[in-house]
């Protein structure tokens, strides 16, 4: 997307923000009678706008905020003859309160509305069906199978893989009913979900897991030396492309597939030599084999616990790994799949000093224990800024999890009633301003960094990444940021109007009025602190713009 496209994307999300939450104040001040002299979108000087009644309305040049102008709205302003009784600064604590609200308010409001919007209209989703089962987990425990369309859980229709995984995931810990089809033929299971607690920065969610993916797994193998296959010229980490001239799309094709009798003529692709993390331009190549039939075992299995690459001057290749080998054991524990040991690997992310990493291999058929204490390495995140990590040294194959994508005949359409998609609606943006808050309240805590602070150009830029994907994805941004900015206005600063809202409770706790000397001194403080924190955005977002260059 342009620059220019970018920039007028991010006027429109913005100015819509701030009309709303500009609205709410106007409201608020009409019903109760304030005179409103100026109704503005953008600061600076007028490039267009008119007059109705006894307010003006305009668009200013800068387009990063607006305001409504009160009369006596700044403290020892002078309200004229004609106007006393109507400014700000004269009515009663609530009514003051409640003006202040309105803005806010109209921002948490909007959002239930957008997402209950987005939700009646009928969306293409992955079907129900399980792509891929983790060894060892609760649905291989259960029978489940890859290619198993899930029809209800606890007696909850499920349409969509989404629906399925929301459910999945509310019931950490909790024993579930799974009506399943299977080949057109109905199965009925029990399934205990597993609780996985999942680190997100702001806060800890524990959800209920059975270790199922989404769509189909592209048919990358592992071979175990001395079997049928690996005889044959087989390679871990080669893609079957066909199987006695029979293309293979998945790894529920090809393990349908490697079933035949006899000898199976195997198309593969090489495309990436073990301990490369990134295949050479032109470097596929296309191999054909034929794999004779024998009482020696096929030897084909998953590569997800495969090592794909190992850093020469890492503190694991000092160890003694090594790409190709496949872990057992980490920690002690028997390693069911690559992903078990990616999410066990994230969760001892965080440590500062790490602990030592305990690995058990495999290789050449012979088993080896290795241990070794990670480096630290500095990297940016986006809410904290710079952290440090440990750095492992080793990666498994991304590829070997890049789903296959579904054909526009396999989606579903998902569609909601007017009262579930209002559930839905509320439900999300109540999460969503949730993690927010959470979010906010880190910055005081030094929880999240506060280079995760972004200013015009990060919301410019965001606005424009939005949009590029669609409107659907453009009204979320909107919701997304329509929360943040309700959220931050609430905040007892000077300037903003929590403030206002505080003053006001003082004053109906008081029963006086503070005084002006202390609004005059709060307003100097609170034009410092706005002045600091749009500096302070600026800068985060030069950073952010040049790292990313």
């Amino acid at each position: 997307m342009s620059l220019l496209v970018t920039i007028a994307v991010g006027i429109v999300l913005l100015g819509g923000l701030v009309f709303f939450h500009e609205l709410g104040h106007f409201a608020a001040a009409k019903a109760f009678g304030v005179k409103v002299l100026k109704f503005s979108l953008g600061f600076g000087p007028r490039l267009w706008g008119f007059r109705r009644g006894e307010t003006e309305y305009q668009i200013a040049a800068l387009p990063l905020g607006g305001y409504v102008k009160m009369a006596g709205e700044q403290p020892g302003a002078p309200v004229a003859p004609e106007d006393r009784g109507r400014g700000f600064l004269e009515q009663k604590a609530w009514k003051r309160a409640v003006i202040a609200l309105a803005g806010p308010v109209v921002n948490l409001l909007l959002p239930p509305l957008v997402y209950a919007a987005l939700f009646l209209v009928p969306q293409r989703a992955a079907p129900p069906v399980i792509g891929f089962v983790m060894p060892g987990e609760p649905a291989d425990a259960a029978g489940l199978k890859p290619g198993d369309r899930v029809l209800s859980v606890d007696g909850v229709a499920t349409r969509s893989f989404d629906e399925m995984k929301e459910l999945i995931e509310s019931r950490p810990g909790t024993k579930l009913h799974l009506r399943v089809e299977r080949e057109g033929a109905p199965l009925e299971t029990d399934v205990t979900t597993s609780v996985e607690t999942e680190d997100a920065i702001v806060e800890k969610v524990r959800k209920g897991k059975i270790g199922i993916v989404a769509g189909r797994l592209p048919p990358y193998v592992a071979v175990v030396e001395g079997g049928r296959a690996h005889q044959a010229g087989v390679r871990t980490f080669d893609r079957v492309a066909s199987v006695n001239g029979r293309r293979v799309g998945n790894r529920v094709e090809l393990e349908q597939a490697l079933r035949a009798p006899g000898p199976l003529e195997v198309e593969l692709v090489r495309s990436v030599p073990l301990g490369v993390a990134v295949a050479p331009a032109g470097t596929a190549t296309t191999l054909r084999t034929t794999i004779p039939a024998g009482d020696v075992p096929l030897g084909v299995e998953s590569p997800d616990l495969y090592v794909r690459e190992v850093k020469p001057d890492s503190q694991a290749w000092r160890a003694g790994l090594r790409p190709g080998d496949k872990i057992v054991a980490l920690g002690g524990t028997q390693a069911a799949s690559g992903l078990r040991v990616e999410m066990r690997l994230r969760e001892l992310r965080r440590e500062d000093p790490p602990r030592a990493v305990m690995l058990s291999v495999e290789r050449e058929g012979v088993r080896r224990d290795l241990a070794f204490v990670p480096s630290m390495v500095e990297r940016m995140d986006a809410l904290q800024g710079p952290v440090r990590e440990p750095e492992w040294g080793f990666a498994f194959d991304d590829r070997i999890y890049a789903m296959e994508p579904y054909a526009p005949s396999e989606l579903v359409s998902v569609s909601y009633g007017p009262v579930e998609a209002v559930q839905r609606g509320v439900r999300e943006s109540v999460n969503v301003t949730r993690v927010m808050a959470l979010g906010i309240a880190g910055l005081f805590t030094a929880k999240v960094s506060a280079r995760s602070i972004g200013g015009p150009v990060l919301l410019f830029q965001l606005a424009g990444a939005s949009a590029e994907k669609g409107l659907a994805d453009f009204l979320k941004m909107f919701a997304l940021i329509s929360i943040n900015l309700g959220l931050l206005n609430l905040l007892p600063v000077p300037v903003l109007d929590g403030f206002h809202v505080l003053v006001s409770a003082v004053e109906g706790v008081s029963r006086r009025p503070v005084s002006l000397r202390v609004r005059e001194v709060a307003n100097y403080i609170g034009l410092a602190m706005l002045l600091a924190l749009m500096v302070l955005a600026l800068f985060n977002d030069l950073v952010r713009t040049l790292t990313t260059m």
